[in-house]
């Protein structure tokens, strides 16, 4: 019965310690994280329940327990699908059985040993909590060293509890004596919040780009590993090292009767007290950032691990720990600790944050995206879209909005938005028809200077009408009715549940999750064709661009914007998937392609011969057709699109009017075939599809193709049929240029390349173009701008030509950079 008392007692504290975690959850207000201060509050109170009920015990924790609590973690974080938060019923469960293990008798081999006062129990409990708190700070690093996954935390956590087990089972020998095991037990806790200085200094060298391929070539590894099991274990295993097996060997040596409840309890402070020392704190501000903190807590340690030898006064060998804790603080004094700021080492390009907080949820930025648009992100994870997805994020949005009822519409609407709020999205909230936006994450603490750093330059743009809300005030108001609508932004790539809300009368809960991520299995299988909850395909670029939403309380969308699933169309059938454990042992790239296909495949399975059926097929087959492709491909040539896949789409395009999302996935595909200069199969399959109905896109495509095969008279044709229907972004544009040049019409064209160079100022390749046009129709600004751009470019032979006395030829696309 002993025996599994241990197993039940290690068992259940790695779950709960697990589950408590600050990850996602599957509500509403915490669906992008779960605030860490709550979270904080739930770990330590299953650290508090195990000091009161294992009080009587007179020694540290066993191996088979220890052992116990990394596998109990593994079973919550990675056998099946984990939830986090612990509710109280859950805890209220646990208790009974928790407290039948921890009342079996203990051994009683140290029962000689002297009850320890309470002066050393009050020192093994400081030294305990500084240790937690050191320990802490470094593992909060580790996250903006992975993907910043729930699976990456769940991978530190078990590596960290491993270590805890092997430092205990290492040195397990040492504490044949009572005397050396309980002399030595605060000393060892001070060593821990010492070693995190070393810990510091390796994490310092991984920021660097060089430093971390250096290290993790040692493992077998590159980039491409990161967000796997091999990547995360790695990296903590280096980082942890020395701090985990130190605070194990700590607490296997334990002894008298309250010493591990102390330790315990002190480690449920030090949880407790971390969120707090970084809450809304700026490395640019004059204020500790995490890694300041940590020789303070090695001096409290040492201050408490003195404390706790000293209160054994008749034992001279007391001065030994006395002195070794104090030289250990002493030593955290000499270096000099400064923030370590980990901004992705694996980037090809440097990255400058326009802002950078280290918040009680992780470390926050707002630094450059492509295109000029700004991206903020929370432990190296974007929160916001890039360029490529901003125009999809904004539609998606409004779709949202689409989802309420028409009768809430009428006088505007109370919007809670729980995710990072841009210019962008407030935007395209406001303009759907919202008149007050309030917001919250995980991030509060941080959120109103990530958003004066977001609005910052963006046109005079200024914050919505709205407040940003603590997630606590921002779940009464919800459950109050205060809002029509509530958009959950979806969290990227993460595993996750979605549990079933039941929101107030008046308020309509949009969910969104990432195509990326396994299909979610905790809905009930009947809600998922029902009126009451919708599943949603919302616009992207193309078949490789999936999110979809899950609505409550909400009504299905008319018009073209979003492609509406199981809207009474027959049950939802789950297609399978592999756990977070199996899941993780592949690259992040092909794991993502595995999970959309499977994700395609299930919401096929719910669809009965309608038009999403078709959309839906074509999304799996294309998702298995993907394969790994060489870096050095252009970004089309990385894109596998099979015939089986353009027929399906072909199906699609002539069947009537399409939503925006399908029309995106089939003019996706014949882009892709322009850029593959795949001409036959484009004409193939764009030109049934085109006279069918209306899509300028596609006519613009087959123009291309026209163009390509010489035929720029046919060209000409077909964008003068377009007219004003045609696209009018910069390689429309560029297009009609170039069909005007081979057709000897050089004034025109030269009209066509100023426009494009208009759309597209920074566009080198625009530039050439232009420039040559005028010298071709006999522009004398032409020349002068052939010579400014040689200027640049003293290389470029094929624009020097154009000095020359003529006559010239075409500057032809393939010697243009656009």
């Amino acid at each position: 019965m002993h025996t599994l008392a241990q197993l039940i007692l290690g068992l259940a504290l790695g779950w709960i310690l697990s589950r408590t975690r600050p990850a996602p959850g599957g509500d509403v207000i915490d669906w992008t994280g779960l605030d860490p201060k709550q979270a904080a509050m739930w770990s330590a109170f299953g650290l508090f329940l195990y000091a009161v009920l294992l009080r009587g015990r007179v020694r540290g924790p066993r191996l088979l327990g220890l052992w116990c609590v990394p596998l109990g973690a593994f079973l919550h974080a990675f056998v099946g699908p984990a939830s986090f938060e612990i509710p109280p019923l859950v805890v209220f469960l646990f208790m009974p059985l928790i407290a039948v293990a921890a009342l079996v008798p203990d051994t009683r081999i140290d029962d000689q040993l002297p009850k320890p006062r309470w002066i050393e129990l009050t020192g093994l409990a400081l030294a305990a909590a500084a240790a937690t708190t050191a320990i802490g700070c470094v593992w909060r690093h580790l996250p903006m060293l992975s993907d910043g996954t729930s699976g990456a935390t769940s991978a530190h956590m078990v590596v960290l509890f491993v270590l805890l087990a092997l430092g205990a089972s290492a040195f397990a020998p040492a504490w044949r004596t009572l005397r050396a095991a309980r002399l030595a037990s605060g000393a060892l806790l001070c060593a821990s919040s010492v070693a995190c200085l070393a810990a510091l200094a390796l994490l310092d060298s991984l920021a660097t780009q060089r430093g971390l391929i250096e290290h993790m070539r040692r493992f077998g590894l590159d980039s491409s590993w990161l967000g796997t099991w091999r990547w995360d274990a790695a990296v903590a295993a280096s980082v942890l090292a020395l701090p985990g097996l130190l605070a194990g060997a700590a607490l296997h040596a334990l002894r008298g009767r309250g010493s591990l409840s102390a330790v315990l309890f002190g480690a449920g402070a030090g949880l407790l007290l971390l969120p707090s020392l970084v809450e809304g704190s700026d490395v640019a501000r004059e204020r500790l950032a995490l890694a300041q903190w940590i020789p303070l807590c090695a001096f409290a340690a040492a201050t408490g691990a003195a404390l706790a030898a000293l209160a054994e006064s008749k034992d001279k060998l007391r001065w030994i720990p006395v002195g070794a804790s104090l030289a250990l603080g002493a030593l955290a004094a000499i270096p000099k600790v400064e923030a370590v700021v980990i901004l992705s080492p694996w980037s090809r390009r440097p990255i400058i944050p326009h802002m950078a907080v280290e918040s009680a949820a992780g470390f926050a930025t707002v630094e450059p995206g492509q295109g000029g648009i700004k991206l903020a992100t929370l432990d190296r994870r974007r929160l916001t879209p890039d360029l490529e997805d901003a125009g999809d994020d904004m539609r998606r949005l409004a779709a949202s909005v689409d989802c309420v009822p028409a009768s809430a519409r009428v006088a505007g609407l109370d919007v809670l938005f729980v995710g990072q709020l841009t210019a962008l999205r407030a935007n395209a909230l406001l303009q759907a028809g919202a008149t007050r936006i309030d917001r919250s994450a995980a991030w509060h603490d941080a959120m109103a200077s990530m958003e004066a750093a977001l609005f910052d330059g963006e046109g005079g743009v200024t914050p919505p009408p709205g407040e940003v809300l603590e997630p606590g005030e921002a779940l009464a108001r919800y459950k109050s009715g205060e809002y029509e609508l509530v958009v959950c932004a979806a969290v990227m790539g993460e595993l996750r549940l979605v549990s079933e809300v039941e929101p107030p009368a008046n308020t309509t809960v949009v969910r969104w999750l990432d195509g990326d991520a396994p299909l979610p299995r905790s809905i009930p299988a009947g809600r998922w064709s029902g009126a009451e909850q919708q599943v949603l395909v919302a616009q992207g670029r193309g078949l490789d661009a999936l999110q979809w939403a899950v609505v409550a309380n909400g009504e299905a969308p008319t018009g073209a914007r979003p492609t509406v699933l199981f809207a009474g169309e027959g049950p939802f059938e789950d297609a399978g998937r592999e756990g977070e454990w199996s899941r993780r042992f592949d690259r992040p790239i092909l794991r993502g392609k595995r999970d959309r296909a499977r994700n395609w495949e299930a919401l096929a399975a719910a669809q009965s011969g309608s038009t999403a059926q078709l959309l839906c097929q074509a999304g799996a087959r294309f998702a298995h057709d993907q394969t790994a492709s060489s870096p050095f491909e252009s970004e089309a040539q990385q894109v596998e699109l099979e015939d089986g896949v353009l027929e399906l789409l072909g199906r699609l395009g002539v069947q009537g009017q399409l939503d925006d999302y399908a029309r995106a996935c089939i003019e996706g595909a014949a882009r892709v075939l322009a850029q593959k200069r795949d001409i036959d199969r484009l004409v193939a399959y764009a030109e049934p599809i085109a006279a069918a109905g209306s899509w300028p896109t596609l006519e613009v495509a087959l123009a291309r193709a026209e163009l390509e095969t010489l035929d720029a008279p046919a060209a000409g044709a077909r964008l003068a049929r377009l007219g004003a229907a045609a696209p009018r972004d910069a390689a429309t544009h560029a297009l009609r240029a170039e069909v005007l040049e081979a057709n000897n019409d050089y004034a025109a064209a030269a009209a066509q390349w100023r426009a494009a160079l208009a759309s597209a100022p920074d566009d080198h390749g625009y530039s050439r173009s232009l420039a040559a046009a005028l010298v071709q129709a006999g522009d004398p600004s032409g020349r002068a701008m052939v010579e400014e751009l040689l200027q640049e470019h003293p290389e470029d032979e094929a624009l020097r030509a154009f000095l020359g006395p003529g006559p010239h030829g075409r500057l032809l696309p393939n010697q243009c950079q656009h």
